[in-house]
């Protein structure tokens, strides 16, 4: 009988763990453009990538940084995973494996910096379904994961597609929401429209980009954070936030 609750329980619990773990999140930066530091902010108000990179590309999993020219990369976690130690990386992992580049070629380590494939390559991509396109000379092949040569006499690519850039256009939500930005004795904050309950109250200089279900704030000339259910995120208190990703 108490096998049968512990087999049960633990799905359960499996299950509110990885809805818990779920979080939204946005670049922050501290100091001007040309010497600010970046990090990353989760909407429950934690730094997990601290403030204190170049630059930060990232997704739902890992973020990528860069500083003194030297690229590396967290987790969601905030576990630095990869040191800043390489020439250039790849966006993207795929299969395990990060595609990086050091003493100017490139090879492929794990997500514990644990090299699987040595750095012999002019020119790589990631792996996907099992191959890699690698270039080493003037010759152009794939590659499996231990490093074999599965084919040649590919197509000469110049870029990955994992390294493109991609626009993405943000349509302010308040168009199609109930929300309201509103000014109160030259204060900002923003309202429920049909209840006119307070949802940010009215003590900021600017209503920000509206995204995700996440509202920004500015105070002087710092930036916070709310949700738009009126959950402080953080206080004004850095130079700008990107918008939040995720889900």
């Amino acid at each position: 009988m108490n096998l049968i609750r512990i087999v049960i329980l633990i799905p359960l619990l499996t299950s509110f763990t990885s809805v818990i773990a779920q979080y939204k999140w946005a670049h922050v930066t501290i100091g001007n453009e040309k010497n600010g530091k970046t990090g990353i902010l989760k909407d429950n108000g934690k730094i997990v990538v601290p403030i204190s990179y170049d630059l930060i590309i990232g997704d739902d999993r890992y973020y990528f940084v860069k500083k003194d020219g030297l690229w590396g990369c967290y987790d969601s976690s905030g576990r630095n995973f990869i040191p800043v130690m390489y020439q250039e990386i790849g966006f993207k992992i795929s299969e395990g494996l990060v595609r990086v580049k050091k003493n100017n070629h490139w090879g492929f380590v794990d997500l514990h910096n644990s090299i699987i494939i040595d750095f012999i390559y002019d020119f790589a991509c990631n792996f996907n379904m099992g191959k890699a396109y690698v270039k080493n000379g003037g010759f152009i092949f794939n590659i499996d994961i231990q490093g074999n040569v599965l084919d040649s006499n590919l197509r000469n690519k110049t870029f990955c597609p994992e390294d493109l850039d991609t626009d993405t256009e943000i349509i302010n939500q308040f168009i199609d929401s109930l929300l309201v930005p509103t000014q109160k004795d030259g204060k900002y904050g923003v309202v429920e429209s049909k209840t006119n309950k307070i949802i940010i109250p009215f003590e900021f200089d600017e209503i920000g980009r509206y995204f995700n279900n996440i509202i920004l704030v500015r105070k002087g000339k710092k930036w916070g954070a709310y949700t738009d259910s009126g959950r402080l995120i953080t206080a004004p208190k850095y130079d700008s936030i990107g918008i939040f990703w995720g889900n």
